[in-house]
């Protein structure tokens, strides 16, 4: 659809590639926490990929704007 959800359970810090319907599109990326959307957590899109750290057990999602 038009969002992903990133989880470690143990944090991490690495790049993935970007599904073709995100690439070059706006993005909103956030933590999710039990009340709703969090604080952004550090990542940088360069191209097709988006390197994102997690924080052990804190779900991010990124969504199309």
């Amino acid at each position: 659809g038009n969002c992903i959800y990133a989880f470690s359970k143990t944090g991490s810090d690495r790049e993935w590639i970007l599904p073709e319907s995100f690439r070059g599109k706006p993005l909103k990326v956030f933590t999710l926490t039990e009340r709703g959307r969090g604080a952004t957590p550090d990542y940088r899109i360069n191209g097709n990929t988006i390197r994102l750290k997690l924080a052990a057990d804190v779900p991010v999602k990124i969504a199309l704007q």
